[in-house]
């Protein structure tokens, strides 16, 4: 992708939500990533993947919902890029 790197972190059970940020960003011309979403195998290489992409991004969106707390990875997510992006 040439233009911004954007990760959507969010619950699975939220994805009719995250649709709509997801055609939102298109019409700016942002290509988000969305684990559920982007053919990822399953799987270590998916948390591979999706390990890579949250080092990559340049921004994080969290869609912050109750659903999020019965996520197994939302929050890790938040947790990965807070941590790898303070570590200066």
């Amino acid at each position: 992708m040439d233009g911004m790197r954007v990760f959507i972190s969010y619950s699975s059970e939220d994805k009719k939500m995250v649709g709509a940020i997801d055609s939102a960003l298109k019409t700016l011309r942002v290509e988000p990533f969305l684990a559920h979403k982007d053919n990822i195998e399953g799987g270590s290489l998916w948390k591979e993947a999706v390990r890579n992409t949250l080092c990559e991004c340049d921004i994080l969106v969290a869609l912050i919902t109750p659903n999020v707390r019965k996520s197994k990875y939302a929050e890790q997510e938040v947790g990965a890029v807070w941590a790898q992006k303070n570590q200066y």
